[in-house]
């Protein structure tokens, strides 16, 4: 009654207030897929041990964004880290972009996104500079229920996490029947994995996840209006999604070559348009998820181009393909018309000259021959 929503609201306060008496809002799941994504993070509950300062600890757990798209309650996307922070949740809707050409065959990116409030505002600005921008509706403050991807993390533990003899239950207010046996975590917790593993772990629940729903959301997919799926470019990808090397890198005759995740990769692209800019440094964006193009621009964005990877060539003529020889042929008529375009210009550029001489001598003429007289 009136004098416990007082009570209620005094003693422990607005959020306690909210869910106790707040009227329910009984909402409809979205009728298209990428109508609506909703991503938050969580302790994974799977625990690994650690070495620190010289002594194993059992304790450890990683944090795990993850994107569901509540049309299916589909895992599109996810991100593995050590902190819930902005960076995480940019990583899980890249890895959601990346999963929709997967499913696709096109990077396809979401109208409404909602997450909780952290870092709301520089997501929000994150959002609305995407090529098409993109809705962004945070929860509302101190509202559990608009929470809608805990009921997902719940029913993911129960079918896919809690086979692991490291599984660390729900949380610390679940019921006690839905919690390991503490004194067995207690006795195997020798035997819990290392880091690596637990993150090996975590990649095969999704995986799980995804290949039990994946048919049923790529039927949905298939039977969206036409024109319905919001789809962004390989270069609009690397511009929003990519990551942005530290340093510009020259256009050299080996075309450009990064030090990407820890090893130099040569990048060339064989056209008249981009060889013409010989010399010039270049701003790289690439996806660590694949590094078959970068994305290079200049000029402030003005110069922009996709740049695939460079395919190296056999040394021994036996280990030649169909494929490579073709590769090898057109590497060569390529250079064979940059030397031809090469000389082309000099030609040129030579009947300029004599005919600027040739206008220069018509013109002083009549100056010499005042001179004589």
């Amino acid at each position: 009654g009136g004098n416990g929503r007082t009570v209620t609201l005094y003693a422990k306060g607005s959020a306690a207030y909210h869910n106790t008496y707040g009227i329910v809002v009984h909402r409809s799941r979205p009728t298209q897929p990428t109508y609506l994504w909703v991503h938050d993070a969580t302790d994974y509950e799977l625990l690994y041990q650690k070495e620190v300062n010289g002594k194993a600890t059992y304790h450890h757990r990683k944090k795990v964004m993850v994107v569901v798209d509540p049309h299916s309650w589909y895992p599109v996307g996810y991100a593995i880290g050590d902190a819930d922070n902005i960076e995480l949740a940019q990583e899980a809707v890249a890895n959601a972009v990346r999963h929709m050409r997967e499913l696709t065959g096109q990077y396809a990116i979401p109208y409404q996104v909602q997450s909780d409030r952290m870092g709301h505002k520089a997501l929000g600005e994150w959002y609305a500079a995407m090529p098409t921008p993109v809705k962004y509706t945070p929860a509302a403050a101190r509202n559990a229920r608009s929470k809608i991807v805990e009921p997902w993390f719940r029913q993911h533990n129960d079918h896919y996490v809690n086979r692991y003899p490291n599984w660390s239950g729900h949380n610390v207010t679940s019921r006690k029947e839905n919690q390991p046996n503490p004194d067995a975590l207690n006795t195997n917790r020798k035997s819990f994995p290392n880091e690596a593993t637990v993150v090996e772990q975590i990649h095969e629940c999704i995986a799980r996840e995804r290949s039990d729903k994946m048919e049923a959301f790529r039927a949905a997919l298939a039977t969206m209006p036409e024109g319905a799926l919001r789809t962004i470019t390989r270069a609009q990808f690397l511009t929003h999604f990519g990551r942005r090397h530290e340093w510009t890198n020259e256009l050299t005759n080996r075309g450009l070559c990064p030090t990407l995740l820890g090893e130099e990769r040569p990048y060339q692209l064989l056209t008249h348009d981009f060889q013409q800019h010989l010399g010039l440094s270049f701003q790289l964006y690439y996806d660590p998820a694949d590094l078959g193009d970068v994305l290079a621009t200049a000029h402030e964005g003005s110069l922009r181009y996709l740049v695939p990877a460079v395919v190296p060539v056999p040394m021994a003529l036996a280990d030649h393909t169909p494929e490579s020889r073709a590769q090898l042929a057109g590497v060569e008529s390529f250079k064979k018309d940059l030397g031809r375009e090469a000389i082309n210009q000099i030609l040129e550029d030579q009947d300029q000259l004599r005919q600027l001489a040739d206008m220069l001598l018509a013109d002083a003429m009549p100056r010499l021959k005042k001179a004589d007289r």
